[in-house]
């Protein structure tokens, strides 16, 4: 039959030992602990209250991006312009905030409003840089309203580098003659006529970028000899 424990007994025994030594630390210390614990509350609903808001701003960042595509797939340029501004605005950090700037730049590119399609671009370039397709079509969008400005030199380099990285023969060559084009427009006929003789070298390149090419290489010498 089992005794009931003496309080001294209960005293020597070495689990109730122990389990009175914790006791005595958390009375000592127990507003390090209480501290301690709330700091880590706090720290853990701070990590859970921000990863919820970012899955909440991304959320409405693609919905809204949804609804402004909606918008230009009816040809309704500024509703569409003025939904991806509020994005913008609001959740523009977001995943689909700088997707939104992309398509705000190609909204302002098909008003014509080039300056600002150009500001748009720009930004688009620096955002998207983690995504080669986004970054190249934001390039590629930059260059066209660089053209559109009269800004030649510029287009023309930026052509050029795209030319470079392209991923295929046809669309090297066309982005190799839209670089010609602006050297020839800002009257750098030297880099235009070095690019036209490239693509008119092959005389078994029947393609209309090697025609395209050939023409305009005759013009150059055309406007030099007279």
């Amino acid at each position: 039959m089992t005794e009931r424990l003496t309080r001294q007994q209960l005293k020597e025994d070495p689990l109730m030992k122990k389990t009175g030594d914790v006791l005595d630390f958390v009375r000592q210390h127990s507003r390090l602990l209480i501290g301690g614990g709330v700091g880590l509350l706090i720290l853990g609903g701070i990590f859970l209250m921000t990863r919820s808001t970012s899955d909440r701003a991304e959320e409405r960042a693609a919905e809204m991006l949804a609804e402004a595509q909606g918008d230009l797939a009816r040809g309704a340029l500024d509703p569409a312009a003025d939904r991806l501004s509020e994005i913008l605005t609001t959740v523009g950090g977001t995943r689909g905030g700088k997707r939104a700037l992309l398509v705000l730049a190609d909204v302002r590119y098909a008003q014509k409003r080039f300056p600002e399609a150009e500001d748009a671009y720009r930004r688009a370039v620096d955002a998207l840089n983690s995504s080669a397709v986004l970054h190249t079509a934001a390039r590629n969008g930059l260059a066209a309203s660089l053209e559109n400005l009269g800004t030649h030199l510029e287009a023309a380099a930026l052509y050029l580098a795209l030319s470079e990285d392209a991923g295929t023969d046809a669309l090297r060559k066309d982005l190799s003659l839209s670089a010609a084009r602006n050297y020839f427009k800002a009257g750098n006929l030297t880099e235009a006529e070095s690019i036209y003789q490239k693509l008119s070298d092959d005389p078994l390149d029947t393609s209309t970028a090697a025609q395209e090419a050939q023409l305009r290489l005759a013009e150059i010498r055309i406007r030099r000899a007279g």
